[in-house]
């Protein structure tokens, strides 16, 4: 998008790529006069046409993490992907595995992971300071952002100037652009998001997470809250052996030529 603002969000301020540029050339211009950032709407052509990047960082929707990064990885550039790091289980698995044969440096964006606090906690849980943990808890106040909307949009408004409505779709079926999906508020939709517990989890469930390496916990309770009862899960077949309707969850669909290879 080319420009919008999130006044009427938590993040406050204007948000897209030309507030962004300006930030960046204001910043670079202290030191390097009348400094310019090249601009793509399409991230595919930038890593096609800048072959001198070093990294990228991955801010968009949920449903598009796994195919930058691993579209990134591929190109030799390092990447730092914005939580939740994919949007079901089978896409975090492909970008681990393209992650290690490439060799590339990766980090997911929920920076209290490199704190100090964390770390500690972690120690005191490895090392039984209270004794052995059998349950752990975690609350967040989250809810949904479109409040009242019982179902997806029916109506379909003017597009915005500035957006590319099908690059913003990527490998999702084409549907009508609503102002309930963009900007921020698409978490309320499976299809685009994981949810408050996707937006969430990463961090409140870390340090227990970190702390007795537990794996795709917060992927698998979005599952659960979905199909609506506890997962019974076979992590070496990749499958929910309890409910069957589980499935579209756990690897999701992908329209022609968003294929994640």
């Amino acid at each position: 998008m080319e420009s919008v603002s999130l006044e009427g969000f938590y993040y406050k301020g204007m948000g897209g790529r030309a507030p962004l540029k300006a930030l960046v050339e204001h910043q670079y211009a202290q030191k390097t006069e009348n400094f310019r950032c090249a601009e793509y709407e399409d991230f595919r052509l930038m890593l096609e046409k800048e072959k001198a990047l070093d990294a990228i960082v991955c801010a968009t929707s949920d449903h598009l993490h796994a195919f930058v990064s691993v579209l990134a990885m591929q190109h030799g550039k390092h990447v730092y992907c914005e939580k939740p790091l994919t949007h079901n289980i089978w896409e975090s698995r492909i970008v681990a595995q393209v992650a290690e044969q490439t060799g590339v440096a990766t980090q997911m964006g929920n920076n209290g992971h490199s704190s100090e606090g964390i770390r500690r906690t972690v120690e005191y849980l490895r090392d039984g300071a209270i004794g052995t943990v059998r349950q752990a808890y975690a609350w967040v106040p989250a809810g949904r952002w479109n409040h009242g909307l019982q179902g997806v949009p029916e109506d379909s408004p003017p597009l915005p100037d500035g957006l590319n409505w099908d690059l913003w779709l990527g490998p999702r079926d084409r549907r009508p652009y609503h102002p309930a999906y963009v900007p921020v508020t698409w978490r309320d939709f499976w299809t685009f998001g994981c949810g408050a517990l996707g937006d969430f989890g990463c961090h409140d469930l870390d340090s227990i997470v970190w702390a007795f390496r537990l794996t795709e916990i917060t992927l698998l309770g979005i599952v659960a809250l979905r199909i609506g009862k506890q997962c019974r899960w076979d992590a070496e077949a990749m499958q929910v052996t309890n409910a069957d309707n589980a499935e579209p969850m756990i690897r999701g669909s992908y329209r022609k030529g968003w294929e994640i290879v």
